[in-house]
């Protein structure tokens, strides 16, 4: 009995292995809640996974994620530029967004600078002014001299008013626009195909934001892993191809 003593009790820590939580928000082709899958999601479950560990997405409202995060309340998130976390550890890059300036081509706009957006009428993300200020502190002048500026939670909101030619330039990420478009496609003045794309913003690469350094060390080893056998690029390549099927 003596020598089994030792297997025994090593049996309810296998079998109660540790769950790593992390905090997302439904933001398709990202985060996708009903089907708990997306670029971020399925990154960061696959990264821990090729880490020997296991992770698995709490989907909250945008605020709440951030906040269950501060309050430990997940273990990480996928993402964080708050400054009430500041024992927590950052991961390596492993994702990004592709924000963007995109408008009509039938107006033929000349968008290398924000200055093109001056009289127009412009939609963006909502936050997009706090969250351009630190790289790009021309953004709040050229917007205030647009025609008309709003900011808009609801992506899709963008997308649509941009499709129907009730906004002229819209501020958003590209693979959300796509999406979107794509999402709700019906009904729209115009369609995917006569939207112009302009690339003023550098590409936002983020990292996971995690409480136990140990996690975040996982996660780098994981990702390398993945880069190494190809599933970070087939990932990334999946979910492009899902966003321009049938466009």
């Amino acid at each position: 009995m003596r020598f089994l003593l030792p297997l025994l009790l090593a049996l309810p820590c296998a079998a109660n292995a540790t769950e790593i939580t992390f905090a997302v928000t439904h933001q398709p082709p990202y985060m996708i809640e009903e089907t708990k899958s997306g670029i971020f999601v399925d990154l960061i479950t696959e990264i821990f996974s090729a880490a020997g560990q296991t992770a698995k997405p709490v989907f909250l409202p945008n605020r709440r994620a951030f906040a269950s995060f501060e309050e430990k309340k997940v273990d990480g998130v996928l993402y964080y530029f708050g400054d009430k976390a500041k024992e927590s550890c950052r991961t390596e890059n492993y994702a990004n967004y592709q924000p963007t300036l995109v408008a009509l081509k039938k107006n033929n706009y000349s968008l290398k600078t924000l200055d093109g957006l001056q009289g127009q009428r412009v939609g963006a993300f909502l936050g997009a002014k706090d969250y351009f200020v630190p790289d790009y502190p021309e953004y709040p002048g050229a917007v205030a001299k647009a025609r008309d500026y709003r900011e808009e939670a609801d992506i899709t909101r963008i997308s649509k008013l941009l499709l129907n030619d009730r906004i002229d330039i819209g501020i958003l990420d590209w693979r959300l626009f796509l999406w979107t478009a794509k999402a709700e496609s019906q009904g729209n003045l115009y369609a995917v195909r006569d939207i112009e794309r302009h690339p003023y913003f550098a590409t936002a690469w983020v990292g996971a934001q995690f409480w136990n350094t140990a996690h975040c060390e996982a996660f780098n080893k994981g990702l390398a892993i993945l880069k190494s056998n190809g599933r970070y690029d087939a990932i990334n390549q999946k979910y492009s191809d899902d966003v321009l099927g049938g466009m």
